[in-house]
C-alpha cells in the first residue's frame, strides 16, 4: 500500500544533491582562482660539491662528495659571473653525469694561481647549487 506522503521525497533529494555539486565546485573554482592550489616550485639536485685547485693553469677542480647524481647539460658554469659557450670544459664525459666521487676540471681562462668565484646553475630551476671562491692551478 502507497502512502500520500511520499511524492515529496525524491525532488527534495534531488535538490539537496544539486546544492551540494554547486557548492563543491564553487570551493574547488575559487582554491584555483585565489592560488590555494599552487604547485611548490621545483628544487635543485640536492649535492654536497667541493671546489679546489686544480692541476692545470687556470684549473679548478670540482668533486661530487654527496647527493644526487647532476646531469651536466642542466648546469651552467659561471666564473667571476660571466658564462663561457662551451661551459669551461665541464661536460662530465660521455655520459653526461656526475656521480658521487667523482671529479670535473673547470678551465676558467684565469692566470695561474689567482682567485676565482665559481658558481654552477642548474638550469631547470635556475638556483645556484655551488657558490665558492678558489685559488686556481698553477
Amino acid at each position: 500500500m502507497r502512502r500520500m506522503d511520499e511524492k515529496g521525497v525524491s525532488p527534495v533529494i534531488g535538490v539537496i544533491l544539486m546544492v551540494a555539486i554547486t557548492v563543491i565546485l564553487a570551493a574547488v573554482i575559487a582554491s584555483f582562482v585565489f592560488g590555494m592550489a599552487s604547485v611548490a616550485p621545483a628544487a635543485p639536485p640536492s649535492v654536497h660539491l667541493t671546489a679546489r685547485t686544480g692541476s692545470g693553469a687556470g684549473a679548478v677542480e670540482i668533486k661530487h662528495m654527496g647527493g644526487d647524481p647532476i646531469n651536466c647539460t642542466e648546469i651552467i658554469v659561471l666564473v667571476n659571473g660571466k658564462s663561457d659557450t662551451n661551459n669551461y670544459g665541464f661536460n662530465c664525459g660521455n655520459d653526461k653525469v656526475l656521480s658521487v666521487g667523482e671529479s670535473e676540471t673547470i678551465n676558467t681562462g684565469a692566470d695561474a694561481g689567482k682567485s676565482v668565484e665559481i658558481t654552477l646553475v642548474h638550469t631547470k630551476t635556475n638556483k645556484p647549487i655551488l657558490m665558492t671562491t678558489v685559488i686556481t692551478g698553477s
